[in-house]
């Protein structure tokens, strides 16, 4: 007979699949996907025993995922049975925006900020050759370059913003509706880079 608890373990295990798309091993995953669904607190026993992994796994999972930020100690330890001392707990990160933000965090410093020194290099090497190819292949490189500092600017701009703004600016989107979007998107279009910018520094100004 189905419960609660199955769900939850089912919803656990899926979501281990699912952050490894975001580069999250799935054991890790899954222990915060259980964490997310049980609320905690929760011991290395406690989530050893309802996701079946072993005490070694389990406490790599409960490691990674406090470096993901993904999770977080309990305020105060719990026993995970009638007897023997306390087990460290944890809970989850609740804030999705903060946890969201961190993995983003993360990809940016893991496969964004790579590209930097990868390019720099393969350039630099190109600049000693002078056939059409190598002059061909530079260009290549050199738009993907100004792409890779622009990408690498803007996520570097989330970051300072924080959870809180990125999470606002989201939801703010989420309240127009595909007309809106559409009128929004040939505005920004009909603009220059440098006069959009200009138009966000005018609009920073206003709360100063």
């Amino acid at each position: 007979m189905e419960s609660a608890e199955q769900i939850r373990r089912d919803f656990a295990t899926r979501w281990g699949h699912v952050g490894s798309s975001w580069g999250v091993a799935p054991s890790t995953a899954a222990v915060q996907g259980y964490l997310l669904a049980h609320g905690g607190p929760l011991t290395e026993l406690d989530l050893r025993q309802a996701l079946e992994l072993s005490h070694r796994a389990t406490l790599l999972a409960l490691r990674q995922a406090h470096e993901w930020g993904l999770i977080e100690p309990a305020g105060r330890q719990r026993r995970a049975g009638q007897r023997g001392p306390a087990g460290r707990a944890w809970v989850p990160v609740t804030d999705h925006w903060r946890w969201s933000h961190h993995i983003l965090s993360i990809r940016r410093e893991r496969d964004v900020q790579p590209l930097g020194p990868l390019l720099q290099d393969c350039l630099s090497r190109l600049r000693n050759l002078s056939d059409d190819e190598a002059k061909d292949l530079y260009d290549k490189l050199i738009d993907l370059e100004r792409f890779a500092i622009v990408l690498d600017h803007a996520l570097a701009l989330l970051q300072q913003a924080g959870s809180d703004a990125t999470g606002k600016l989201v939801r703010a989107f989420s309240l127009l509706d595909e007309a809106e979007v559409n009128r929004l998107a040939q505005v920004l279009l009909s603009l220059s880079d440098e006069e959009l910018a200009e138009r966000l520094r005018r609009l920073a100004e206003t709360n100063k």
